[in-house]
């Protein structure tokens, strides 16, 4: 059964999405039961025009009709919070959130009581699953109702409860998953206004844009994002800040700032520092100008190989900003058209396929080899990474192909810490294949290279020395001190390792020294982690919502087997790279060769014979039809390809 103390935990982490990212979820955990799981289905897709395509009633067929010159005034972005709206806002959640904890401890209590007076806890399991499945309906309703009102960093949490389909009920997950990709949309007009005075300096739309549709394609919960089209022509997506939203998220990150500071001796780990580092990143995520640099540096991360650097066609697309027009709070970017992973599920029965296994299956097999190898080559190549990569920022195209959106959230990995997880990955997909000389003290090792560390349990701690002790006393506690300081570095070594494998390693292994791959359970060992390098922080949410999606796809999936051949390779050549190199995203000729190697690769020779064969068939076509129709022809086919592109 779902316990009380399992709901209050879910719900003190709605206050932090840190704590539902993998590495410190944990701390304040008690056992979890396991419930059905959401089951994602793949379906053949057709190309769909929508960029943040969410629910039904939102889609909709509309024409470009052209845009209407109206008379708007300028939108007034509200300040901050202040410190009577903040306390507002948190007492507001808890005064929705703590009758939900009632019912689950009412329920519990009954039980227990039942339990020591009639010897029984319900008269059967099926009545106990009602029971909890009563509370379920009602508190995942009443939850996702009081963060849709609230909006601000609650629904940031709410995005992560709704994809750990693993952790959380099935009532809780599918409500809030609505999170992802349908929050109620700004009006048109505060939209327009928004766009005029960001990017045209209050001057009217029309002389930018040739159309621009006022319903939203989605709305998320910073920024919507509506479809329009250029006076060249080009169909763009245009993303607009909620002119109230960045006071709430403030206003929410400083409400636990606070609270982390007050009660930071209460709280297993220093959250204050976890808070303070988090609002550093919003900085980030609420300045658009930032997120069309991001977007520059993944798709030219995602653009080449690892770790020689050459051009290679991208495993997944990443929409790119049009030049010069962005601004802090609205973005003009390539319009991506796909169903996003949040709604394939549903797209896949309402097209009779829910029972096409063997469809799901291998379009699940290319959308996770596509992911991986896209945040393979982030990782070990720039090192810039995309941090967000939930289900609603995950579009699948015609043919099962990728796009990757919204790079509001990014995280730059030092070469350091590359080598750190290039060192981790092949031990770990070694010890999965049950390789003898793969030890758990390698992989702790690797661990400890990162900077992480771990509490010490009260039974590993050393006995004081009395100062009056006997020459008998001393020897037996120092005896005992020995003893658990083994103890404790055996177990540290199987926390270590435990950890590692939880995040990197197949999904339901076996973890050593008897630790739970449940990340809920108090004999987790994300519990004992009281220091984790923020770098990791994305990327271990992007790692463990990776495994996630193949779980919801029901698809087989090793994120250390997908790296292992990457990882080794960088290790291979780390020794040989000691000069400065040019990040790819800054390179001008695109070539992206580094300083200093001259040596001759079989791609260079490839592109070379590539392009001389194109030379030699321009020729041979000139000669045989002529130059005017050669002309002609070159022409249409240039058109053909444009054509192609722009569909």
């Amino acid at each position: 059964m779902l316990k009380f103390s399992s709901i209050t935990i879910a719900l003190i982490c709605t206050l932090s999405p840190q704590r539902l990212h993998g590495f410190q979820l944990s701390h304040l955990t008690t056992t979890f039961r396991k419930h059905h799981h959401l089951h994602h289905s793949i379906y053949k897709l057709q190309q769909r025009n929508s960029y943040y395509h969410h629910h039904h009633h939102q889609l909709h067929q509309s024409t470009n009709s052209n845009v209407e010159e109206e008379d708007l005034s300028n939108v007034e972005f509200p300040p901050p919070l202040t410190p009577t709206e903040r306390t507002i806002r948190a007492v507001t959640f808890w005064s929705r959130a703590i009758p939900i904890l009632a019912r689950y401890k009412l329920l519990e209590t009954k039980i227990d009581l039942q339990t020591q007076i009639l010897g029984r806890e319900c008269v059967s399991d099926e009545e106990c699953e009602l029971l909890y499945d009563e509370i379920h309906e009602w508190g995942s309703e009443r939850l996702s109702d009081t963060i849709q009102e609230l909006k601000g960093f609650y629904v940031k949490t709410g995005q992560v409860m709704s994809t750990r389909v693993d952790l959380f009920p099935e009532q809780y997950t599918s409500k809030l998953r609505v999170l992802q990709d349908g929050l109620d949309p700004m009006g048109g007009d505060v939209v327009r206004a928004t766009v005029e005075q960001e990017l045209l300096r209050g001057d009217k739309l029309g002389t930018l844009f040739a159309s621009f549709e006022d319903e939203p394609l989605g709305a998320a919960s910073i920024a919507q994002v509506h479809k329009a089209t250029l006076h060249d022509g080009r169909v763009v997506a245009v993303k607009v800040q909620r002119p109230n939203m960045e006071p709430k998220l403030r206003g929410d990150v400083a409400n636990l700032k606070a609270f982390s500071k007050k009660f930071g001796t209460a709280l297993p780990v220093d959250y204050y520092t976890v808070f303070s580092e988090l609002e550093a990143a919003l900085d980030y995520e609420l300045d658009f100008l930032h997120e069309a640099q991001a977007m520059e540096k993944i798709n030219a991360a995602i653009s080449h190989t690892v770790p020689d650097y050459e051009p290679a066609a991208p495993s997944l697309t990443v929409p790119m900003p049009i030049p010069g027009l962005s601004s802090r709070r609205v973005l003009v970017m390539d319009f991506v058209s796909g169903v996003p992973l949040s709604q394939l599920k549903e797209e896949m029965e309402r097209r009779g396929l829910g029972d096409d296994e063997d469809t799901k299956r291998l379009l699940g097999d290319k959308i996770l080899d596509s992911l991986s190898e896209a945040f393979a080559r982030m990782t070990f190549g720039t090192g810039f990474i995309h941090g967000d990569p939930h289900p609603g920022n995950v579009f699948v195209q015609e043919g099962g192909k990728v796009a990757l959106i919204d790079c509001g959230q990014c995280k730059q990995l030092r070469k350091p810490q590359q080598l750190a997880l290039a060192t981790l990955i092949p031990l770990i997909a070694g010890y999965q294949r049950g390789d003898p000389s793969i030890t758990i003290q390698k992989i702790a090792s690797a661990v400890r290279e990162f900077g992480v560390e771990f509490s010490t349990p009260d039974e590993y701690l050393p006995i004081p020395t009395p100062s009056d002790a006997t020459p008998d006393e001393l020897l037996r506690i120092t005896s005992t001190n020995q003893q658990r300081e083994q103890s404790r570095l055996l177990d540290e070594d199987n926390c270590a390792a435990s950890v590692a494998l939880l995040l990197f390693g197949d999904t339901g292994l076996a973890l050593p020294g008897g630790y739970a791959s449940n990340e809920l359970s108090p004999d987790s060992p994300i519990k004992r982690v009281t220091s984790f390098p923020q770098e990791f922080v994305l990327l271990g949410r992007a790692a463990v919502l990776l495994k996630g999606i193949a779980k919801a796809l029901d698809v087989e999936f090793s994120l250390a087997g997908q790296w292992e051949s990457t990882a080794n390779r960088v290790l291979s050549l780390q020794d040989s790279n000691t000069g400065g190199v040019v990040p790819v995203y800054s390179r001008a000729d695109g070539t992206n060769p580094k300083k200093g190697d001259d040596r001759v690769r079989f791609t260079d020779v490839k592109r070379f014979v590539k392009t001389w064969g194109k030379e030699k068939g321009k020729d041979v076509i000139v000669k045989a039809v002529g130059p005017a129709k050669a002309a002609k022809l070159a022409n249409k086919v240039r058109d053909i390809k444009n054509k192609k592109k722009s569909d």
